[in-house]
């Protein structure tokens, strides 16, 4: 088993939710060194922790999400008929 068999085996809802709140989680945490920034305090052992931990896993993170996003809309002709185009696009007419 390679690891592109074990990303498909996880449920896209579970991938998107995962990716997203991984995404607000990082906001949140760049929200609060900057605050340190801004307020000329030093920040806490644990902000400066996090961050080098979510940037060490972020990376990957971004990788799987990059390889999982389709080169070109999948569109199924039982699903909406002979007038979508390839790119997902409605035909004119």
């Amino acid at each position: 088993m390679n690891f592109e068999d074990l990303v498909d085996g996880i449920n896209p809802r579970v991938r998107k939710t995962a990716y997203f709140v991984f995404g607000f989680a990082l906001f949140a945490l760049g929200a609060v060194k900057v605050a340190y920034g801004e307020l000329d305090v030093t920040a806490p052992t644990w902000v400066d922790v996090a961050v080098a931990v979510a940037l060490f896993v972020g990376g990957p993170f971004g990788v799987v999400a990059g390889a999982n996003t389709p080169k070109r809309v999948r569109v199924s002709d039982d699903d909406i008929g002979d007038e979508y185009l390839e790119s997902g696009t409605h035909a004119a007419g």
